[in-house]
């Protein structure tokens, strides 16, 4: 009898710990599920078109004049977002200390491309670039340009550099001519943080478009440790 209850403490405990890493690392990014119903903890920037909110899962219509898109449920209460009505370059940033025992940093991200034979491009450019276009960089006022990506970028990097010495990791950007105009949804994306554990890094959402509507956004910003649930 004796053993039998000691047996069930130490499940019973194991349990615990597994919920307490759990929700540790859920909690080592501030605001990372936009669940404070705000951009708290987040740096916004907009030159030309371009907003970057918070909607919540009953508001997720946009209006025809910022894109006309049904943005995708958020998995909590929020999710955070960029409506824009006119060419613009915007990034949203987080500055985060990577956990010692982190192994994995993993968000969910949403895309919706607009661009396309009207207003941009004509249909031999659309074909050609599969509605994704970046000249080099996120100057809208110059060439064409309808393209995002995600990346961990030096923390004293402008969310708008491209340098590669200021680029740690890319976590996700459109291949040109192959990937699809709409994510149909959220997708999971990652990236390996072994290397910068306690270090602090930079997470980078930046966009540029000036050939038709680009909606992007996240949720579900965490670290996660090898042993840590997925999902």
């Amino acid at each position: 009898m004796r053993m039998k209850r000691s047996r069930s403490v130490l499940i019973a405990l194991s349990a615990t710990l597994v919920v307490g890493v759990s929700a540790a690392f859920a909690a080592s990014i501030p605001n990372g599920d936009f669940e404070k119903g705000t951009l708290s903890n987040w740096k916004a920037k907009n030159d030309g078109d371009g907003d970057w909110f918070v909607y919540k899962a009953s508001n997720r219509e946009l209006p025809p004049t910022v894109g006309g898109a049904t943005l995708p449920k958020p998995f909590g209460k929020f999710a955070g977002a960029l409506k824009q009505n006119g060419p613009g370059t915007n990034y949203l940033t987080h500055t985060i200390a990577v956990p010692t025992d982190a192994t994995t940093l993993s968000v969910k991200l949403f895309w919706i491309n607009d661009g396309g034979p009207s207003p941009g491009f004509n249909s031999a450019q659309a074909a050609a670039a599969g509605y994704w276009v970046f000249p080099g960089d996120w100057n809208a006022t110059g060439p064409r340009i309808q393209f995002f990506r995600l990346d961990l970028v030096e923390p004293s990097a402008n969310g708008f550099t491209t340098r590669k010495s200021d680029i740690l990791g890319t976590i996700f950007k459109p291949k040109i001519g192959t990937t699809k105009a709409r994510s149909g949804g959220w997708i999971n994306a990652s990236i390996d943080v072994s290397r910068f554990a306690g270090k602090r890094v930079k997470l980078r959402l930046v966009e540029g478009d000036n050939s038709g509507f680009l909606n992007v956004g996240l949720d579900e910003v965490r670290f996660r440790s090898a042993d840590s649930p997925t999902g």
